[in-house]
């Protein structure tokens, strides 16, 4: 988990960690840079606590998550989750939206 109040995540932050499976973005989240989870083969579930961020992308593939493959839920209710938006992540994303209520029980679980 990210602590709460982090605003954005840098370029790259992430890229090749090879050990990063789950990761939970806090609500506070407005910006995820440009190839910030990339190449992170073993991410399987990503989580979003809030309004969709803007994700940077340079290039047409290279969005925050190019050259990685992973389930996204984001909060039925919560705003900016348009096609167009999700398709600025990059790489090979499965949407997922969820109630409020599930999402809390899986971060209690993951924490």
């Amino acid at each position: 988990s990210l602590p709460e109040g982090l605003t954005s995540i840098g370029h790259n932050a992430f890229g090749y960690c090879t050990g990063l499976t789950d990761i939970v973005i806090p609500a506070s989240v407005e910006k995820v840079g440009h190839l910030t989870f990339h190449d992170c083969r073993e991410l399987d579930n990503i989580y979003f606590c809030g309004d969709a961020p803007e994700f940077v992308m340079t290039g047409s593939l290279n969005g925050p998550f190019s050259r990685t493959e992973a389930t996204a839920y984001y909060h039925k209710g919560t705003e900016g989750w348009t096609e167009e938006n999700k398709s600025k992540s990059g790489g090979s994303i499965t949407w997922v939206e969820l109630e409020h209520i599930i999402l809390e029980l899986i971060l209690v679980v993951i924490n």
